[in-house]
């Protein structure tokens, strides 16, 4: 039986409307209920309203620290003060500060990494300046030191495995992404007209989920839809917020398509929109693990995605679910999307989705950190919005 005295930490810097906030706060309603204490820690709050995901149960204890000194000495004071089992850190910078932490406090936590990109890609992203530029670097110095590193997919954890030079203690856990919430909350009404069953019946509505960042490489998609355009009518919906929105509405605007594509920016629950969706699309360059590929595949809608590292290939049974295109491919992401449209693949099995189902990913982080995987309880769950 689990120690009801156990402490399992979250670490990560501040809290948004994303991913990572979405696995931690899944995770920490599976902890609890399966009888362990759960601490969240964050150098900043960041959005209140994301704690709301998280088990009512979860402890925050926000450190109010702002450069790396200060994070790292009140990463210490936490430690030695509470001595939790196992840590999680999140986000490449603050992993190297967890494993940094950890060697001047001397307690027993276990330092246990999570990886959510693909570091080799993530690194050429910024100027040839920046300090993220040396990432491979910090990497193969910092994660050897941790117990045990988790990455979010195969292809996140072969290309650490190359940068980082890891060659042991690493272990690839799906996100927990399915959960009965995400199914309840896609049965919500969905206002917008273009996915209404009448409208989709004789016009297509194409739908894009993330943030306006360089990876989407969303410049790909509105080429790829112009394609398209050329041949049928059809329509294109943007969930997300993001700093090159503007720049993708212009290129909107240059090729005159500011009828058939709308930008309805943050949505707090996108799931009406996906399920309702004639195809999700994914035009991303690189990723660590697209959750929007498998909120897709749970909800049964067509998926056309281009082949980035990493997780298309691996979600899609390396396109057995999904049409896959290469990345920065204009054409054969239109043509992509056109045989999702005129040809959708079946949908997966039961046994596919399973691992992207928080049971099976709470028994593996427990296992890793070496303790026990009773449930005691029923677990509610927590879901992302865009």
């Amino acid at each position: 039986m689990p120690d009801s005295t156990t402490t399992i930490t979250f670490y990560t810097h501040c809290l948004h409307n994303g991913g990572i906030e979405t696995v931690n706060a899944n995770l920490s309603h599976a902890f609890i209920n399966r009888g362990y204490n759960v601490h969240l820690v964050t150098n900043h709050i960041g959005n209140t309203d994301a704690l709301k995901l998280f088990h009512p149960k979860t402890k925050s204890i926000p450190l109010n620290a702002g450069k790396t000194f200060s994070r790292i000495t009140r990463l210490i004071q936490y430690l030695k003060e509470h001595t939790p089992h196992a840590l999680l850190s999140a986000t490449h910078f603050n992993n190297e500060i967890a494993i940094l932490a950890s060697r001047f406090a001397k307690t027993k936590t276990l330092i246990i990494p999570t990886e959510h990109s693909t570091l080799s890609h993530d690194c050429k992203t910024v100027p040839f300046y920046h300090p993220r530029r040396l990432t491979p670097i910090t990497t193969r110095f910092f994660y050897p030191k941790a117990n045990h590193t988790i990455t979010v997919s195969q292809g996140v954890e072969k290309d650490l495995k190359t940068s980082a030079k890891l060659s042991s203690n690493i272990t690839t856990i799906y996100n927990p992404i399915i959960t009965d919430q995400l199914h309840k909350r896609a049965q919500e009404p969905c206002p917008h007209p273009w996915l209404s069953s009448d409208f989709t019946s004789h016009t297509p509505t194409l739908i894009a989920v993330g943030r306006f960042a360089p990876a989407k490489d969303y410049h790909n998609l509105i080429q790829a839809y112009h394609l398209i355009r050329q041949q049928r009518n059809i329509k294109l919906l943007f969930l997300g917020v993001g700093e090159l929105q503007q720049q993708i509405r212009s290129l909107t605007t240059s090729l005159n398509h500011n009828d058939d594509i709308q930008f309805l920016g943050f949505i707090k629950n996108p799931y009406p929109y996906i399920k309702r969706a004639s195809t999700l699309v994914l035009s991303s360059y690189y990723e660590g693990l697209p959750t929007v590929l498998v909120e897709a595949l749970a909800l049964r809608t067509p998926i056309a995605s281009t082949d980035c590292p990493s997780g298309p290939s691996e979600i899609t049974a390396n396109g057995k679910y999904a049409h896959l295109a290469p990345t920065r491919n204009p054409q054969a992401l239109a043509n992509a999307i056109t045989q999702t449209l005129d040809n959708p693949l079946p949908p997966p099995p039961l046994s596919h989705l399973n691992q992207f189902t928080l049971d099976h990913a709470a028994d593996q982080y427990l296992q890793i950190m070496n303790l026990p995987t009773h449930t005691l309880e029923p677990q509610p769950l927590a879901t992302s919005a865009v």
